[in-house]
């Protein structure tokens, strides 16, 4: 299983490094930006969007880290338990 969450967060830290690195040199005689600065070709998306999917899986891990948690200290809780009523 962690394994392949390992594999996941590689594949989408490589897309995500690849849209933010993704440019385009324009030259110009001054420093306005050139014809082609507004243009965003089909493939590229906002970040927006990526970020909010980056954000929800974070929640949802630490949702399962702290449901993981409690079910470890209510288990060592009834273990405990049993052993003080022998």
């Amino acid at each position: 299983m962690s394994l392949a969450i390992a594999f996941v967060t590689t594949i989408l830290c490589f897309y995500i490094m690849e849209n933010i690195v993704n440019g385009q040199v324009t030259f110009s005689r001054d420093w306005t930006p050139g014809k082609r600065a507004g243009y965003m070709a089909d493939n590229e998306c906002s970040l927006k969007p990526v970020s909010s999917l980056c954000q929800m899986l974070l929640n949802e891990i630490r949702v399962f880290a702290s449901c993981e948690a409690r079910s470890i200290t209510n288990y060592i809780q009834e273990k405990t338990s049993d052993q003080n009523r022998r």
